[in-house]
């Protein structure tokens, strides 16, 4: 029997990251109802640290305020002695980087319309996020930051879904302020590299860098650091 967490049977462990480990799991409902969901748990360890849950639950409160086709829904945030999770939606696919590196083992560039069609959906999402506002009416002033290929997911039904806001940037969050790099240093604008403070141009920026990558299919910055 598999383990559970909260309301989730705990299928498989998909991957696991700086600060959480990521399962695919299932929600159990009546008469033989389930639905897939993926469960992003917070190391123990991190847990105990203040600044890193609010990381993890300040990423959780962002997705809860953002509702598009592009972007992964959460449904819930829990806690189980001594785990604290979220759960998200389940997204089937490959991600732009898995696609790519296809494309470059059979020597084929990506198709220009499948390209395309990559971006525009991605756009879509940014806009959507940039555009958000809370309940009283404020910009949230969100910025994605790590805008990659290994962050956009292209599903079987052929949707594109941006994923990972963990490192997102808005008006409320208190770890984003000048000086701050996060992201990923060959996709980031000149801007976020210097820890400058950002806006929605350094998103459009990285897509660019996409852009360039998959119609080309070469590494437009190839270094990992500074």
């Amino acid at each position: 029997m598999n383990p559970s967490l909260g309301n989730y049977e705990l299928v498989r462990k998909i991957a696991a990251g700086g600060m959480a480990e990521i399962f695919l799991a299932r929600q159990w409902g009546q008469s033989g109802f389930f639905r897939d969901v993926v469960i992003k748990r917070l190391f123990t360890h991190l847990a105990e640290h203040e600044r890193q849950l609010r990381m993890f639950m300040d990423e959780a409160r962002l997705l809860s305020q953002l509702s598009h086709p592009n972007i992964p829904q959460v449904y819930e945030v829990g806690y189980e002695e001594p785990h604290w999770f979220m759960a998200m939606e389940y997204v089937e696919g490959l991600t732009v980087a898995d696609l790519w590196r296809l494309g470059a083992k059979s020597g084929q560039l990506m198709p220009m319309n499948v390209a395309l069609a990559i971006i525009v959906q991605t756009c879509e999402a940014l806009h959507h996020a940039h555009e958000r506002q809370d309940r009283a009416g404020r910009a949230l002033r969100i910025v994605h930051r790590d805008v990659t290929p290994h962050n956009i997911m292209l599903t079987r039904d052929g949707v594109v879904k941006l994923m990972d806001f963990g490192v997102a940037a808005t008006s409320a969050r208190k770890d984003t302020e000048a000086g701050a790099v996060r992201g990923t240093f060959a996709y980031m604008a000149p801007e976020q590299v210097r820890g400058r403070p950002l806006d929605k141009r350094a998103d459009v920026f990285a897509l660019g860098v996409v852009l360039y990558e998959l119609t080309t299919g070469t590494r437009l910055f190839r270094g990992s650091d500074v």
